[in-house]
């Protein structure tokens, strides 16, 4: 009979340092979630009760007109109300975006909700946003514009729909479950894309894409970008041409993170900034003529370069659509090119993306 071959001491070592470390990074992922849990707790109880339906002031939200916050979901009543909103939003640059969400007491934006993960964790309480956003907790809306009107939650009402967005993709249910949003059981309702496959309607050589990112934690691909405050340093390169159900959005954005206290990474300014993104762009949509209307593609180029400085984004939203049957903005296949550079502690990034 063959005799047993006895491990060695070394062997066991490794073995029982594996195991250590699998019960580690089981403790850490359940420790996020239930940590993501209770920062939606505590939002909850700093808002105001939502049991009622609150019409919104003119002094903090702009235009109020057919706007209605019901239990912590913004309400639009038509899609031209919707729009409005989103066009007062579009003009206003990263300091006046953020004044806006940060005034409003009624209403916690998915927006606002991603800077109160980053000053928990930077606080050493909590993960991130980001990391949130990589262990599909909450779900990932690169405008910050659309972001500010969908809630913490990922909900927003227009019309007869409510949507509700996810880490993979978006929902809709009736208007009427509105009052009992808490207890509605979504796991009834289609998941569906932020984008369609390539040669959606047929066309090979159009397509839309969901939110994506490049990460970079080396300025030039060898060397470490200079800490901060004794933490590791990124930046990150993000693109998306997304349909969202009632809005459809392409864009680019640049910006800078820091390692958390906790878990995750967190915004810091950047030095200087420059974003120059362009794209041929088609969207199927209503057109009027004297003979009646009819449905057809709408081409057209969108450019835009943008520079900033001590900011912590620097985001350029090419073109959105909103609408309610149209479906989804798409990009021209290898023409929506996204050009960045990125500059922090002397060091400066370059990079060019191409979908």
């Amino acid at each position: 009979m063959r005799k047993p071959v006895e491990k060695s001491s070394e062997t066991i070592k490794i073995n029982n340092y594996n195991i250590m470390i699998q019960i580690k990074m089981g403790i850490i992922s359940i420790f996020l979630s239930m940590s993501f849990i209770i920062i939606l707790q505590s939002c909850e109880k700093k808002a105001m009760t939502n049991s009622e339906t609150i019409k919104t002031t003119k002094s903090s939200r702009g235009n109020t007109s057919g706007i209605l916050i019901t239990k912590g979901v913004v309400v639009f009543s038509t899609l031209e109300h919707f729009n409005l909103k989103m066009q007062e939003l579009k003009v206003m640059n990263e300091s006046q975006l953020d004044n806006y969400n940060q005034s409003n007491i009624n209403f916690i934006s998915l927006y606002k909700q991603y800077q109160i993960m980053d000053e928990l964790a930077e606080n050493g309480i909590s993960s991130s946003a980001q990391e949130a956003i990589d262990l599909k907790l909450i779900p990932h809306i690169p405008d910050n514009y659309f972001a500010s009107v969908v809630n913490k939650n990922g909900l927003l009402a227009v019309e007869q729909t409510i949507y509700k967005y996810g880490s993979d993709g978006f929902q809709t249910a009736p208007i009427s479950n509105l009052q009992n949003i808490e207890s509605y059981n979504w796991s009834s309702q289609t998941i569906l894309p932020y984008a369609k496959k390539l040669g959606n309607s047929g066309d090979q050589q159009w397509a839309s894409f969901p939110p994506v990112s490049k990460f970079f934690e080396k300025y030039n691909g060898s060397n470490d970008w200079p800490k901060s405050n004794g933490r590791p340093v990124r930046a990150i390169h993000t693109k998306w041409c997304s349909w969202f159900g009632v809005y459809s959005s392409a864009g680019s954005k640049i910006k800078m993170e820091k390692k958390s206290l906790l878990a995750g990474w967190v915004n810091i300014d950047h030095s200087s900034a420059s974003n120059n993104s362009s794209s041929k762009f088609r969207y199927f949509t209503q057109f009027s003529s004297s003979s009646g209307s009819y449905w057809d593609w709408d081409y057209f180029i969108k450019s835009e370069n943008k520079i900033t400085s001590n900011q912590h984004v620097n985001q350029i939203v090419l073109t959105y659509k909103p609408s309610l049957i149209a479906g989804p903005l798409q990009h021209q296949v290898n023409n929506f090119i996204s050009t960045v550079s990125i500059t922090y502690g002397g060091k400066t990034l370059n990079d060019t993306w191409i979908h």
